[in-house]
């Protein structure tokens, strides 16, 4: 039983690491231009309310909690730095690729899916048409683009979030709190941070369309490669943060 299951493992990663091949390759010729527009649209337009309302509430909760644990060393006018280098190193590339996981995985994954077991994928092999260059590559590209954006404004929400705490509690004026976080952020806090969110930009396009385009069993195959999706690209973006974090900062 544990043979087998290491060999399925084994043939599921060899399997995932072909498609990976594949989706790359399949750049050239270059992906159809609507296709990229729609999926812009889709990840930064849709995506936007969802990560404004998370990042809002990150950046609260953060100031609250600091706030009252800085006090106790009174170092409480601290907090603008360290929500700033929290939020720019960790915490929204990782929350803001986890809600896209959730919510862009688990489409892609439905939507190539369905067309997979629709044999909509083999009409398009019949018409010489790469569905990898059609459906995946697309997709890459916008990602690539839109979810580092998407970051940026993330933490730009979070730390507005944390400065109406930090103002409303400490009294602290706003210029006074810029320039803390001045003193405490470096160039390479949000270098590393956007550099993480092109990694999970990949990570979770890639999954989805994966468990999409592998799909078998109906309706039902449908669901699980939906779920599946979710989860794979919610792990595969947390060992992706460790080891891109050790890069950075071991």
């Amino acid at each position: 039983m544990i043979k087998k299951s290491l060999l399925g493992a084994a043939e599921n990663v060899g399997r995932f690491s072909l498609f990976v091949d594949r989706s790359y390759r399949s750049f050239f010729p270059f992906p159809p231009f609507p296709h990229m527009f729609k999926d812009l649209y889709e990840i930064s337009v849709r995506s936007l309310p969802i990560i404004i309302l998370v990042s809002a509430f990150m950046g609260i909760i953060m100031s609250y909690q600091l706030i009252y644990e800085l006090r106790t060393f009174g170092a409480e006018m601290y907090v603008g730095g360290i929500v700033a280098v929290a939020v720019c190193r960790e915490l929204g590339p990782v929350f803001a690729a986890m809600i896209l996981a959730g919510r862009l995985s688990s489409g892609i994954a439905a939507e190539v899916g369905t067309m997979r077991i629709s044999e909509q994928i083999d009409a398009l092999e019949v018409m010489s048409v790469n569905p990898l260059n059609y459906l995946v590559a697309p997709r890459l590209l916008a990602a690539l683009v839109m979810i580092p954006m998407l970051t940026v404004f993330a933490d730009a929400i979070a730390i507005a979030g944390s400065y109406l705490v930090a103002g409303k509690i400490l009294h602290i004026h706003i210029l006074k709190y810029i320039d803390n976080i001045r003193f405490y952020l470096d160039s390479v806090d949000i270098l590393s941070g956007l550099i993480k969110s092109m990694a999970f930009s990949q990570i979770i396009v890639v999954v989805g369309s994966y468990f999409g385009y592998f799909t078998q069993g109906g309706a039902e195959g449908v669901g699980k490669a939906t779920t599946n999706a979710v989860v794979v690209a919610s792990i595969l973006i947390l060992v992706a943060d460790y080891f891109l974090t050790a890069l950075f900062f071991g």
